[in-house]
């Protein structure tokens, strides 16, 4: 598989649209057949051999995989840098420091109850695989915002949520919005894993260990998401 330098950090016409919200931006990466495979069974093994591992329970967002943005693995390595620079690019930041980096693989149940992220001026979700589709139910495993404080989940009446926003989320995508937001992944029944990628992301480092702040929360999925 050849180095990420084969690749820009950020592509020439690479397209950041509004979705959902002018908060909430994404963009598509068309080039990931050529490092997707390798960096999905590199976290498929690290997942086997217990590697950074941890598993909650169901509705914890399934099987995590934590420190991803340190990894040397030349696609990692450029998700990694692409995260980076969308926060730049969404926020007019001139920096971007990662509070924390995970993957999350899911199994058959496996789902993500509502929450939002804490040590976050915003997060970003990257879609490796989507896992199986359910021709019997469109909503399997989707990535769902939840939040009053969202236009596009208000369609009925303002300020009441009565619409679950839903982004399309393909291999490539990569979606970010403010961390404070309320999102959730629908209940997965594939067999295939679903496996994202997630940040938290600021423009500068904040003191203390997310990790400390995790344990404080007494065992809610807390900024362990999707």
């Amino acid at each position: 598989m050849p180095h990420t330098t084969t690749f820009p950090a950020w592509p020439a016409r690479q397209q950041v649209v509004d979705c959902g919200g002018p908060t909430i931006k994404r963009t598509q990466f068309s080039d990931t057949a050529a490092y997707h495979p390798q960096l999905i069974e590199a976290l498929l093994e690290m997942e086997r051999q217990g590697l950074r591992r941890s598993k909650f329970f169901h509705g914890g967002c399934g099987i995590k995989i934590y420190g991803t943005d340190e990894l040397d693995i030349p696609g990692a390595r450029l998700i990694n840098e692409r995260a980076m620079e969308l926060f730049r690019r969404a926020t007019g930041s001139a920096s971007a420091v990662t509070d924390s980096c995970w993957a999350n693989i899911y199994y058959k149940n496996d789902y993500c109850m509502p929450h939002s992220h804490t040590r976050s001026t915003a997060a970003v979700v990257y879609m490796l695989d989507p896992g199986d589709p359910d021709p019997a139910d469109p909503l399997d495993g989707k990535f769902c915002i939840v939040d009053p404080r969202v236009s596009s989940c208000c369609q009925i009446e303002q300020e009441v949520m009565s619409n679950p926003f839903m982004p399309d989320m393909q291999p490539g995508s990569m979606l970010i919005f403010p961390g404070q937001i309320v999102h959730c992944v629908n209940p997965y029944t594939g067999t295939r894993p679903r496996i994202t990628l997630s940040w938290n992301i600021n423009e500068r480092t904040i003191p203390g260990s997310p990790d400390e702040a995790f344990r404080g929360s007494k065992g809610t999925i807390g900024d362990r998401p999707e």
